[in-house]
């Protein structure tokens, strides 16, 4: 059986307009309302979506500077689905259509995450639709919706523009050549979906079993810090991170070695090295205080964003320029650092 995905973005700005959309694994992304309405919104979705949603893809009023109007789709179908009676017993059984919206929603979020990479921004996705097309009765709908709503290093949410090569070098770059594009969109049976969804939420991203390896630890607490909107928070969630990266199984003296690591992967001279050494030291002074549920003295909020943008800016330096070190195993990383230090 046939179906449609539509998802609209929001604080996202293409430089220019994109008829049919850029092309990201199976996905679309899209700008035009000209082939919205033509191809991607026929007559059941306004129908079911009633005006509150069909805001998200039409409203011209900007409000808060995020309503861009930028819309994902995908035109797919499930193989083992003929029929109206079928959709609605497989559904009642598994969920899978819900399921469907869902992971194509996340896999669209985790594309959505990769910009961060190449510039602060609070884009987001947050609502999702499915529409099956059976032959023997009428369409049918199904939603799903994500909690992140990001904002940005000012604690903000407005629109940041990309153009048409850095979306898609964004995705050749970070997603496509690890992931062969979005792997989950493969999935065109009931049971496949099921397994996938399966597959999915077992990951334990703390536990010594885990596949997940460092990085995806620290983008997890990086994706904590820009869905808050307190500074100190936000310093608390990108310290996690940094030290995810950083840190080996070692629990002594962790202030003292993410600080110096710091020091000697950001500075050049040894005045640099002591900047960012003592730079380190005060963030780890708001961190421990956030920590411990006691309060920071003497720090404007001014300063507390200062902080906050030189970990948000030393992220992305680490995720970017060093990220072929942070993918080695431990062991080898661990000795990089320590020759670093010891240098």
């Amino acid at each position: 059986m046939k179906y449609k995905f539509v998802a609209p973005v929001f604080g996202l700005k293409i430089n220019k307009k994109v008829d049919k959309g850029l092309r990201l694994g199976n996905l679309h992304l899209s700008n035009s309302k000209s082939f919205l309405n033509k191809s991607v919104l026929d007559t059941p979705f306004p129908e079911v979506l009633g005006k509150y949603n069909m805001y998200d893809f039409y409203d011209d009023r900007d409000i808060e500077n995020i309503y861009i109007n930028n819309y994902f789709y995908l035109e797919g179908e499930i193989s083992d689905i003929n029929n109206s009676e079928e959709l609605s017993k497989k559904q009642g059984e598994s969920g899978f259509a819900t399921i469907l919206v869902a992971l194509l929603l996340l896999d669209i979020q985790k594309y959505l995450r990769k910009l961060w990479l190449l510039k602060d921004n609070s884009i987001y996705a947050r609502d999702g639709f499915v529409c099956f097309y059976p032959k023997d009765g009428d369409s049918r709908i199904f939603r799903f919706s994500l909690k992140d709503i990001y904002y940005d290093i000012s604690v903000e949410r407005k629109a940041v523009e990309f153009t048409k090569y850095e979306l898609e070098n964004a995705f050749e770059k970070y997603l496509s050549v690890e992931e062969n594009s979005f792997s989950f969109i493969k999935c065109n049976t009931v049971d496949s979906i099921i397994k996938f969804d399966k597959n999915y939420n077992s990951m334990n991203l703390f536990s010594k079993k885990t596949i997940i390896n460092n990085v995806e630890k620290a983008e997890y607490f990086i994706q904590m810090s820009r869905n808050e909107f307190h500074t100190d928070l936000k310093i608390f969630f990108y310290v996690s991170a940094i030290e995810a990266l950083l840190m080996s199984d070692s629990k002594s003296e962790v202030t003292h070695q993410v600080s110096e690591k710091i020091a000697h992967l950001l500075g050049k001279t040894s005045d640099e090295k002591i900047t960012y050494y003592n730079q380190m030291k005060n963030i780890y002074s708001v961190r421990s205080a956030i920590a411990h549920g006691s309060t920071y003295k003497n720090m404007t909020d001014d300063y507390l964003v200062s902080l906050c943008i030189f970990l948000d800016e030393t992220l992305r330096f680490l995720l970017t320029d060093y990220i072929d070190l942070f993918k080695k195993d431990k062991k080898e990383l661990n000795k990089y650092l320590k020759e670093l230090c010891l240098k």
